[in-house]
């Protein structure tokens, strides 16, 4: 049986959009823990940290969706601290999948360094970012947009130590 999620934005606290999704009762839904605009990193706080706790025992799964403006094909040291933050922020409210965008070969990258790239740091996540799941979502054709053509997903799976771990 196939469920249906929400991406759920968070109006002023990550308590908020937590009790916002129990009160659409809809089994999964997911959110970033970064504000989007700002770039400012979300505080989970004990309320917040008991909402999840309660979401989970009744039956509802929370996904994380990491930022938007992190390049994984392309990943600069502070998308990568801000990608390694909100990888421990998943796991700390229990989290089972963890959604990215496979982000673009940019600067004097290829399109094949690109996926290379996108290998390394899905390798590098897997290895440490237990128990995860990391979903990547496909992307809009662009010139070179990792995850617009479904081939790209092929040549990245062959390129990871735990393909298991990527859904």
């Amino acid at each position: 049986m196939r469920k249906i999620g929400l991406h759920i934005r968070i109006p002023h606290t990550i308590a908020d959009a937590v009790a916002y999704a129990q009160t659409l009762g809809m089994p999964i839904f997911q959110m970033f823990l970064i504000d989007q605009i700002a770039r400012r990193p979300l505080t989970i706080d004990a309320q917040a940290q008991e909402l999840f706790t309660q979401l989970r025992n009744s039956g509802i799964r929370p996904y994380v969706h990491g930022s938007y403006f992190m390049n994984l094909a392309n990943l600069t040291k502070s998308a990568h601290k801000t990608l390694l933050r909100e990888v421990q922020q998943a796991q700390q409210i229990g989290a089972e999948f963890f959604i990215l965008h496979p982000g673009s070969a940019t600067g004097r990258l290829t399109h094949k360094q690109g996926i290379k790239q996108l290998a390394n740091i899905m390798n590098q996540l897997t290895e440490h970012a237990q128990p995860l799941t990391f979903a990547l979502e496909n992307t809009a054709h662009g010139k070179n947009a990792i995850g617009s053509d479904l081939e790209d997903f092929k040549k990245l799976k062959t390129l990871l130590h735990h393909p298991e771990r990527i859904a």
